[in-house]
């Protein structure tokens, strides 16, 4: 062995951090101040948005119960008095108290989860999906009115009119 020379190296490991944080992963913490300032554990907050859960599917259930008896009542009022109007305005009573009842919920269920800000995002995300129903309604609507119109000209020009009448709404 013509190269025998002895090489020594040395390997110098320092570590500036705290106990226990290398490779290892944090642990979730195991409490969290609630908006009230209490210690609550997050068993005890599962277990609580678990409950609000329950309690809004129960309420739900009993919601669409009471909704199909009272629409049943409401949608043949013209059948027992002859009054179209009177069940018309009944109908949109009652759709109005829907509308106010789903508000409610949305909004006890967000207070349940969040406090006041889950309430109110909730009653946010609420109020944009009945506005974002609400246009796409107008839209069917207008959509409706514009086959009306085009089935309306097709008979007229059947009929033989001929230039202003075309077109025009009677």
């Amino acid at each position: 062995m013509a190269n025998d020379r002895r090489t020594d190296f040395v390997i110098t490991i320092k570590y500036s951090g705290e106990e226990g944080q290398g490779n290892q992963k944090k642990k979730a913490p195991s409490s969290a101040k609630t908006n009230d300032g209490d210690n609550v554990s997050t068993a005890e907050q599962i277990k609580k948005g678990t409950k609000a859960i329950l309690r809004s599917a129960a309420f739900n259930y009993a919601k669409r119960g009471i909704n199909t008896v009272v629409g049943a009542h409401v949608n043949t009022v013209q059948l027992r008095t002859g009054q179209t109007q009177y069940q018309e305005r009944q109908q949109a009573v009652l759709g109005y108290v829907e509308q106010g009842i789903d508000l409610a919920e949305s909004f006890a269920l967000g207070f349940a989860m969040g406090k006041l800000p889950g309430a109110l995002i909730s009653t946010a995300a609420t109020m944009t999906f009945k506005a974002l129903n609400l246009a796409i309604e107008q839209n069917n609507i207008r959509i409706s009115e514009q086959v009306d119109d085009i089935g309306r000209q097709q008979a007229y020009l059947r009929a033989g009119a001929t230039g202003g009448r075309i077109g025009k709404k009677t």
